[in-house]
């Protein structure tokens, strides 16, 4: 979790350019669980957004709408079965 945590000091300094490129390289070795992903890459989103990257930032945006885990239902159905998201996925 260091790279999140420096991430999110880079981010609350104004640092954007530092904040995003932290996200990005804990997203890419996995360095948090799969239930932080969708908040970690609403962090980089915001961060590009935020730096003026606007079309790069709605490019994250779109994914993350795209997520099993974002979408309404899915989360019900979690909540209320107590199902892991690999069961229903049917991983």
């Amino acid at each position: 979790m260091k790279l999140i945590t420096e991430a999110l000091k880079a981010d609350q300094e104004g640092r954007l350019e530092e904040c995003i490129e932290k996200e990005k390289a804990a997203l890419k070795i996995e360095e948090f669980p799969r239930s932080r992903l969708p908040p970690n890459m609403m962090a980089v989103a915001e961060c590009l957004r935020r730096s003026g990257a606007e079309k790069n930032a709605m490019n994250w945006y779109l994914a993350l709408a795209q997520m099993p885990e974002t979408q309404p239902r899915m989360r019900a159905e979690i909540r209320a079965q107590g199902k892991a998201l690999s069961a229903l996925l049917g991983a």
